[in-house]
C-alpha cells in the first residue's frame, strides 16, 4: 500500500487456499508464518525457501504451522522466492528525544550480528542516502560486488521517504524495519517487513 516493491504473494489463514499458491505465483516459493507476535520469522523457523511442488509446500506449511502460537491471528504467507543479491536493511523509529530517525545498512540475517548501519534524522534526501552508504564499512559490497547489481542510492532514499512519512504521519507508527530488502537488477526489493504501532505489540508483520 505505501507503494514498495515485494515479490507477489498470498496471504491466507487456510491452508487450503495456501496449497493453491502453486497455480498462481512462479516457483521457487518461500512459505513464511504471518503472525502479529513473531517479529523474527527465520528465528523461529517460521520461514521456508525454495518451494517448487506440492510435496515441498506441503512439508512447508507443516513447518510453518508448528511456530509456537503467540496469541495473535496466524496466517500462511507464501511468496515468490526473488532473485539473489546484496540485502539491506531500511528502517527508522521515533526517538522520544529527536524525533524520527532512519537508517540504513547491510541487512539479511547478519543485520543484528554485524550492526553495520548508518543513521540520520527524518527526513534525507539523495545526498544524505550517499554519505550513508559511504559509512558503511561494507559500503564496496553495495557498489555491483562480484556482478551482483548495484544499489542505487536514489532508490534507497524513495524507500527511507516512505519510512520516513511512516513515522511523522498520523498512523501512530512507532518503528518500521524492512529487512531484508534485496538488490536485484529491477531494482530494491522488500522481502520482509515489521511495522511497530504505538503502546502495542508488533504487527503489521509481512
Amino acid at each position: 500500500a505505501a507503494g514498495l516493491a515485494c515479490p507477489r504473494r498470498l496471504t491466507t489463514p487456510e491452508r487450503e487456499q495456501a496449497q493453491e499458491a502453486l497455480g498462481r505465483l512462479r516457483p521457487p516459493l518461500v512459505v513464511k508464518v504471518c503472525d502479529a507476535g513473531v517479529a523474527h520469522k527465520s528465528e523461529v523457523g517460521g520461514v521456508r525457501t525454495g518451494v517448487v511442488d506440492r510435496a515441498g509446500l506441503a512439508a512447508a506449511l507443516d513447518a510453518v504451522a508448528a511456530v509456537p502460537p503467540t496469541g495473535h491471528r496466524r496466517r500462511y504467507l507464501v511468496e515468490e522466492e526473488a532473485p539473489g543479491g546484496v540485502e539491506l536493511i531500511i528502517g527508522g523509529r521515533r526517538d522520544p528525544s529527536f524525533g524520527p530517525v532512519v537508517l540504513v545498512g547491510l541487512g539479511g540475517l547478519v543485520a543484528e550480528a554485524v550492526g553495520d548501519v548508518a543513521l540520520r534524522l527524518a527526513p534525507v534526501g539523495v545526498a544524505d542516502v550517499e554519505e550513508m552508504v559511504a559509512e558503511l564499512t561494507g559500503a564496496a559490497v553495495l557498489g555491483g560486488f562480484r556482478g551482483m547489481a548495484p544499489v542505487d542510492p536514489g532508490e534507497v532514499a524513495g524507500i527511507l521517504g516512505v519510512v520516513s512519512a511512516l513515522l511523522t504521519g498520523e498512523g501512530g507508527v512507532e518503528e518500521v524495519d524492512l529487512n531484508p530488502v534485496r538488490a536485484t537488477a529491477g531494482g530494491l526489493v522488500v522481502l520482509d517487513a515489521l511495522v511497530v504501532g504505538h503502546g502495542a505489540d508488533p504487527s503489521g508483520v509481512v
